[in-house]
């Protein structure tokens, strides 16, 4: 079963500019909606499914939304993951950390965690659950397997931030699923791994400790998988007397296994436990929230290995504000090219956080983050992201947002949670496709847009893109090539105005405000059109939404 996606609050909204973004709110409600992860089917790329954490006063959910058709229309399943049936007795407050993926027959897995106690008033014994659930339909319908866990436990052991990946390749172990995380409890800490075998109906019972002895702090790791199904993992940790580094480790058995962790990088960061505290704290977000992000991905079609961090230096501290970094391995891991900053602005001071990162099919390797770098105060965050088609030597830049967000007030609706503490992107062979949480209407209400973001030899360019919104759809432009008219075709739910501009393609208005008034159902418009050869959009706007379509004038 699926529903169409309710539209409470803000609207579908295409950006047009220089560099050509097509960007969509895909949850759109009157709750804040944050912390967002995505994925893309590698056998149908028409095939994306996002899920988020939707934050309320006193519990989270995890709505997950999917599209069949490249983002014209997006649904959401009716899969509650913040009830798994091992706790379906207890008291719950929600679930948090969604991660998804794919594999390659199409099936899809979103895994997450979810605390719980006996009751709401006996919160002494608390349960600790790592939970997956999976689709064989594009993410409409979700099923959990028998056991319905990754890993649980009562009051003696945590499980925290997962990170999820699927070999892809063509080797033995194709199709296996690994799940990394940081493990707490009676006998210590460490970096855990938990797999389901292709063809298995669950993941394994017990962690491999991938990270061994001789840390004094370990966090956040990540997962991928090369073209001869090498299981990579990355993490940060600092081992005792000596500063933070990124880490790496492999298996070459299918993740029974791994080798001696070997350091990549040294990293500064600004705001972390295990940190000098010596950077800017972040405006928005959480000390305790502000973390180092580093996020590795594995290219399945090669040896290739990328992660991305936040940080304000290698060795030491380079700037006050935070700057995305990025490092590549050729080889599997055996070497680390020279770190390097991705965001291109020069101010030392600006704050560039939260990066994601993707590889695709045809190698090409995307990033996105959130970027402070065009308010000089700091405050106004635009959502950025680049690409490598040259295995992450150089990188080609924009701006996925047309409106920044204030970051004063993003925590305001969901008890200073704020955007969670990660977004993600996709791609496919044409496109990037950056997912995040966005706050533009400032006042504390999240939603999760995603931007198409097409890539040619031309540059990037703006792709006709279809509203998200059930109470405010609009057709495709017609005719178009257009001679001296433009139609469209809308429905709407309720009675509302619409103003209709005609913008060119630097987003300059040139044909200001046509007004008009529509009833409740569907609607053929007709504009004049009167305007030099060339190619131009059509703005269509409400407070239900808004659409904005490219047409060609001949």
């Amino acid at each position: 079963m699926s529903k169409q996606v309710s539209i409470l609050g803000i609207f579908l909204l295409v950006i047009v500019n220089s560099f050509g973004q097509t960007e969509q709110s895909v949850i759109n409600s009157s709750e804040a909606e944050s912390e967002v992860h995505a994925t893309i089917n590698p056998t149908d790329s028409n095939n994306i499914i996002v899920c988020a954490i939707k934050a309320t006063t006193d519990s989270f959910s995890l709505p997950i939304y999917y599209t069949k058709d490249f983002g014209a229309s997006w649904q959401q399943s009716t899969f509650n993951a913040s009830v798994p049936p091992q706790l379906s007795t207890y008291f719950t407050q929600g679930s948090a950390d969604p991660v998804l993926t794919f594999d390659n027959n199409g099936t899809a897995y979103l895994s997450w965690i979810t605390t719980a106690y006996k009751t709401a008033t006996d919160q002494d014994t608390v349960y600790w659950g790592l939970y997956w659930a999976s689709s064989t339909d594009g993410g409409e319908n979700w099923n959990f397997s028998p056991r319905g866990d990754i890993a649980f436990s009562q009051n003696n052991t945590r499980y925290d931030k997962q990170w999820m990946a699927t070999d892809l390749s063509n080797s033995i172990y194709q199709n296996n699923i690994y799940c990394v995380f940081w493990e707490q409890g009676p006998g210590g800490s460490f970096i855990g791994l938990r797999k389901k075998e292709a063809g298995q109906p669950e993941f394994s019972n017990t962690s491999v400790n991938i990270s061994g002895t001789g840390f004094s702090y370990f966090r956040f790791p990540s997962v991928g998988v090369d073209k001869n199904g090498t299981v990579h993992v990355s993490f940060f940790g600092a081992q005792a007397g000596n500063n933070n580094h990124l880490w790496h480790t492999f298996s070459t058995d299918g993740g029974n296994t791994f080798s001696v962790p070997t350091a990549i990088t040294e990293l500064e960061t600004a705001s972390h436990p295990n940190t000098m505290n010596n950077g800017s704290k972040v405006l928005g977000i959480q000390d305790i929230r502000f973390y180092p992000c580093p996020y590795m991905t594995a290219n399945p079609n090669s040896d290739n290995l990328y992660i991305t961090w936040t940080g304000i230096g290698i060795a030491s501290q380079a700037t006050v504000g935070n700057d995305i970094y990025f490092t590549s391995s050729l080889d599997g891991g055996l070497t680390w090219d020279t770190p390097k900053i991705l965001n291109d602005n020069t101010d030392p001071n600006s704050d560039e956080f939260y990066s994601s990162i993707f590889v695709d099919s045809t190698g090409d390797v995307s990033v996105s983050w959130y970027d402070k770098s065009a308010d000089a105060t700091n405050i106004n965050t635009d959502y950025y992201v680049a690409y490598s088609s040259d295995s992450g030597q150089t990188f080609s830049r924009a701006s996925a947002t047309s409106t920044p967000t204030d970051f004063n007030t993003v925590g305001n609706m969901n008890n200073a949670f704020g955007i969670g503490e990660y977004t993600q992107v996709v791609a496919s062979p044409g496109y990037i496709i950056p997912v995040w949480a966005d706050g533009r209407l400032n006042n504390g209400n999240l939603d999760i847009y995603v931007s198409f973001i097409k890539k040619s030899h031309n540059g990037l360019t703006l792709e006709q893109t279809s509203t998200l919104n059930s109470r405010f759809n609009v057709s495709a432009l017609y005719p178009n090539p257009v001679s001296n008219r433009v139609k469209f075709d809308i429905e709407l739910a309720q009675e509302t105005d619409i103003t209709i501009q005609v913008l060119n393609l630097n987003g300059q208005v040139v044909v200001d405000d046509i007004e008009k008034r529509l009833a409740k159902g569907e609607h053929t418009i007709s504009i004049p059109i009167n305007m030099a050869a060339g190619n131009y959009f059509l703005s269509i706007t409400s407070k239900q939404g808004i659409a904005i379509k490219k047409f060609v004038v001949n």
